[in-house]
């Protein structure tokens, strides 16, 4: 199953909202889309680019690879493009704004290829960019504000007869909140595919405090034993340095009162 940041980004919204009856989620979730509106709507407003920031972002970053790229014009609107970086070559057709590595047709940013031939031509990227990133359009999709609705206390009472909730049967355990995983891609180490990835996570170590490494293959920890001359004892763990060099004074007070 392949998801979407959209989709992500509303379960997470409404994550604290799924444990409650049906009227007040609405409610919380009616009050969570209201506010997300108006705070971006007037975000975006205060900003005087033309473009929205993360696609200008984007862009950028193109622009600063585009010097890895040697642009050759065949005297139409199309480019050969080569790398420095691996030699490999691409073609760019500026007229029809399309890319063989396809960024620039699925982003509407052109891609540092074309960048490269834009500049060789001496334009604008900016003129390059997909009308859709444009300020005027976010404020489109964000100019539907939601209007706020009144208390319970203050519903309009009517006649007719009360929508009962339906019969539910509680299953037994704890319910669920978490979306099921199972049917997601699974990166596994190229080394040990039984393993996962620990893409996102760091070690800390909890002898030295570094990261990048556990307590388990701390070098702080096998040089201080070294130092000290203390072997370790099995079953014996040394979970801090100063545990490891009062360890240390032990052993050499005991070997002055056997000289």
């Amino acid at each position: 199953m392949f998801v979407n940041n959209n989709c992500e980004v509303f379960n997470n919204a409404i994550n604290k909202f799924r444990g409650m009856g049906i009227v007040t989620m609405f409610i919380g979730i009616q009050n969570t889309c209201m506010e997300r509106i108006c705070k971006r709507l007037t975000k975006m407003d205060k900003r005087d680019t033309i473009f929205c920031t993360k696609p200008l972002k984007k862009l950028h970053k193109s622009m600063e690879l585009a010097a890895n790229a040697r642009p050759t014009w065949n005297g139409g609107h199309k480019f050969l493009v080569t790398m420095s970086d691996g030699g490999h070559q691409i073609v760019v057709d500026l007229q029809n704004r399309s890319c063989a590595c396809k960024k620039w047709q699925l982003t509407g940013i052109p891609c540092f290829h074309s960048c490269s031939c834009i500049f060789f031509l001496k334009e604008n990227p900016l003129d390059y960019m997909h009308e859709c990133h444009k300020k005027e359009y976010y404020l489109r999709v964000y100019g539907h504000i939601l209007e706020p609705l009144n208390g319970e206390e203050f519903w309009e009472e009517t006649f007719e007869t009360p929508i009962l909730p339906p019969k539910t049967r509680t299953a037994p355990g704890r319910p669920k909140k978490k979306r099921d995983k199972k049917s997601d891609i699974v990166q596994t180490r190229e080394n040990n595919p039984s393993m996962l990835k620990r893409t996102g996570t760091s070690l800390k170590c909890s002898y030295c405090s570094e990261w990048g490494h556990n307590a388990r293959t701390c070098q702080t920890k096998s040089s201080s034993r070294q130092c000290l001359g203390v072997e370790p004892i099995p079953g014996q763990k040394y979970t801090s340095l100063k545990n490891l060099q009062d360890a240390g004074k032990k052993k050499q007070k005991e070997l002055l009162k056997k000289n």
